[in-house]
């Protein structure tokens, strides 16, 4: 059982700072339930958990009409329904000298359960609410980094104490302000379960149990996106073929996940096999070469999606940089991200793509830039129509690059 400490002592300040009348709060790893019993007579409800067992037995005796014991391994089972989470975790590294301790070993270097801990928050804490977390010079920086990194939720450093071997520190953390506007939707769905997907520069993507992920947006760009996602649908028969299903409940964006490979991990897998390269390894050299055929494959097929977007006057406006907008997956090519389409006479999908297609030609075959001259003026003249038969000359223009380029590659070294 892990004794009052100094680290407790902290998280008795951040008890004296909260209001917890008619709260819902959780003593995350009790120990010997210092914790529970200065909070039991303020709160509405306490939980009070640990992975031991033993010390949930010892401490029966407060449990009373408001306190509840629950044996269990950090957040697992706990649904999205407490104000306040009070956490002194173990954050030392495991040492083969001292052997494995629940109360202090953290993990192998110390910080994994506290990052565990910061993975199956957003299913535990309200929106609104708050957890208090101690960490120490061991594990902060992992914690502010994967806070900073994910953007669910913020953090404040309320304390600072310096000890002998190490300094401790008290953490308050709560929701990043964008969820303020779907606090209704996560609290009263409280068995709802997430889990953190990826980030865009402004907003947060969440993966719900059913492969739906969930876009946490400022309302009016997620309004944005479903608007010109829905035009795509009302006027192509086959849009399920290039973008991803979707709706909106209560102004969050759901779309279906596309399981399969963008052109950002394409790229990073064939600048691994160039590395290699000079192995003269004959099955690596055909690796890459399928790898980059396979790009452009994917880029081809992207190509007549812009052609497809250009005629319905959209701009998705990303298709000069599309490495993380276009995902391959079972032979097909999706777009997704259209939270900066807009309207447009003059639509530049084919035409940023072909200079994105042109700018990786360079790179993978070493083409000088005044190989593409041709290319250019037939860019020039699709602008002025955007025609069927201007789009055919820049495809069999790029078809017919790609070949002869491919035809030399294995005489092309870096």
């Amino acid at each position: 059982m892990y004794l009052p400490d100094e680290d407790s002592l902290l998280l008795i300040k951040a008890l004296n700072s909260t209001n917890l009348k008619d709260k819902i709060v959780l003593d995350l790893g009790c120990g010997s339930c210092f914790l529970t019993e200065k909070i039991k007579n303020e709160a509405k409800v306490v939980v009070s958990s640990d992975l031991d067992l033993e010390v949930l037995l010892t401490n029966r005796k407060l449990n009373n009409k408001n306190v509840f014991f629950v044996n269990t391994n950090l957040l697992t089972p706990f649904k999205r329904i407490f104000d306040f989470i009070f956490f002194n975790p173990p954050y030392l590294n495991f040492d083969e000298r001292e052997g494995y301790y629940l109360d202090t070993t953290g993990g192998i270097r110390g910080y994994e359960i506290t990052l565990k801990f910061l993975d199956q928050l957003i299913n535990s804490l309200k929106i609104g609410g708050k957890a208090f977390l101690i960490a120490s010079n061991y594990t902060i920086n992992k914690i502010k980094e994967k806070i900073n990194r994910e953007k669910i939720f913020e953090y404040k450093i309320l304390e600072k104490k310096p000890l002998i071997f190490e300094t401790i520190y008290l953490m308050e953390i709560s929701y990043s302000k964008i969820f303020n506007d779907y606090k209704d939707f996560f609290n009263l769905n409280p068995c709802y379960r997430f889990k953190f997907f990826s980030k865009g520069k402004n907003s947060i993507i969440l993966e719900d149990n059913s492969g739906w992920l969930l876009k946490i947006n400022k309302r009016e760009k997620n309004l944005r996106e479903f608007h010109y996602l829905s035009l795509i649908k009302e006027k192509v028969k086959f849009y399920h073929l290039f973008i991803p299903e979707f709706f909106l409940k209560e102004n969050i964006l759901f779309t279906k996940r596309i399981k399969g490979i963008d052109l950002k991990e394409i790229n990073k897998k064939i600048e691994e096999l160039r590395k290699l390269r000079n192995k003269n390894n004959p099955s690596l050299e055909n690796k890459l070469k399928r790898l980059i055929s396979l790009k452009y494959k994917i880029l081809m097929k992207s190509l007549y999606i812009s052609f497809i977007l250009d005629k319905l006057k959209i701009n998705k406006k990303e298709m000069n940089h599309p490495e993380r907008h276009i995902i391959y997956s079972k032979g097909k090519v999706f777009f997704v991200d259209f939270e900066k389409a807009y309207l447009s006479k003059k639509r530049k999908n084919v035409t940023q793509l072909s200079f994105y297609i042109m700018k990786e030609m360079k790179r993978d075959f070493r083409v000088e830039e005044r190989s593409f001259e041709k290319l250019k003026d037939l860019l020039k003249k699709y602008k002025k129509t955007y025609s069927l038969d201007s789009f055919k000359k820049i495809v069999e223009y790029f078809n017919k690059t790609h070949h002869d380029f491919l035809n030399i590659f294995n005489l092309v070294k870096n």
